[in-house]
């Protein structure tokens, strides 16, 4: 028998996850125009957590579920002192999407689809959590994709509205280690939008922008699985979901050009994102370069004003001991890279 009584910490856990699917797809022209497309995704998900973690068989640590005191196999288990942790998920269903699509010409077309998605559930690094389960996704969408100006300028948008169900949410919890847990349900709603213009032979300019409304359509609680809580959630039906910005857009230019045998080109991008829980704010990069015969230097500048921008902060303990205390994660600060490539 294995001494563990030096042991602080031990974990010994076998993680065993099984997913299969079968699916199809089958397409119909019921005009010349007009084309309408159905598919179905049948699915079955079976994954589980074996074995131990915690402290070592200290008799004055208390019977809590990090302590081998509250096993409940007490048989070694792959050099572990017994088991007290044993968890299984398992669920199966099926996810269907329904696409009309109609063609106005070569360059313009429509189309409206309704569509499900889905992710398996799984289980907690931590055994004393509960498992979490699969979240559905219901997208309701209508969009357009079109070309002009004898394909010099294209024109890309989108219209959706999705219900989200039991959506996953992850979180840095006790000790640093990651929970995922259930949050309820959201809805989202939004459009965007993108463009390509080449305005002459060697210079084009892109753009695009997306509007969105993401929140919460139910309460979410301390307690997993409630969803009423008057007064004491940690947040309120009609919140906004975390690092989920109402605006992004984008917007870049490249010239491209020969300078005697050499092919140049220089590029310039801006990046801009509203305010989120981790704020982002407006970023810019350029990049020039020359070439030919299949090689080509690249001289590129990324953050080119030096901004700091916060992409997330967490905490590493539990919420009431260490609120003002928090780990801020920021972007990549002003890079300059020298790139050679050959095409062989």
């Amino acid at each position: 028998m294995t001494n563990y009584a030096d042991t602080i910490w031990l974990t010994q856990q076998v993680r065993v996850d099984r997913d299969s699917a079968f699916f199809g797809e089958v397409s119909f022209d019921a005009t010349d125009k007009l084309t309408l497309t159905g598919g179905i995704r049948f699915f079955e998900a079976d994954n589980t957590l074996k074995g131990y973690f915690g402290y070592g068989s200290n008799d004055d640590l208390p019977p809590d579920p990090g302590n081998s005191r509250a096993c409940f196999e007490f048989v070694e288990f792959r050099g572990a002192p017994c088991i007290n942790l044993d968890k299984r998920v398992k669920e199966d269903g099926n996810i269907i999407k329904f696409t009309a699509s109609y063609q106005f010409d070569e360059d313009r077309m429509m189309y409206a689809t309704y569509s499900e998605g889905f992710r398996p559930g799984g289980i907690n690094r931590r055994g004393d959590l509960l498992p979490y389960t699969s979240d559905f996704l219901k997208n309701y969408e209508v969009g357009w994709k079109s070309s002009w100006l004898d394909n010099r300028l294209r024109v890309n948008g989108a219209l959706f509205w999705e219900d989200w169900n039991d959506f996953q949410f992850s979180f840095t919890g006790p000790n640093g280690l990651t929970v995922i847990a259930n949050a309820g349900s959201a809805r989202i709603k939004g459009m965007e939008l993108d463009a390509s213009w080449a305005a002459t032979d060697k210079f084009r300019v892109s753009a695009g922008f997306m509007l969105v409304d993401p929140q919460l359509s139910q309460d979410y609680c301390d307690d997993l699985g409630v969803t009423s809580c008057p007064g004491e959630e940690l947040a309120p039906k009609g919140a906004r979901l975390p690092t989920s910005a109402k605006l992004k857009a984008n917007l870049s230019g490249r010239y491209e050009s020969t300078y005697g045998s050499y092919d140049t080109y220089a590029q310039a991008s801006l990046v801009h994102q509203g305010s989120v829980w981790a704020d982002l704010k407006t970023l810019v990069d350029a990049s020039t370069g020359f070439g030919k015969n299949g090689w080509n230097f690249e001289l590129s500048v990324r953050n080119l004003f030096d901004k700091r921008a916060e992409i997330t902060r967490g905490a590493q303990c539990a919420t009431g001991t260490c609120d003002t205390l928090h780990y801020v994660y920021i972007n990549t600060p002003r890079t300059i890279a020298l790139k050679f490539s050959q095409k062989f």
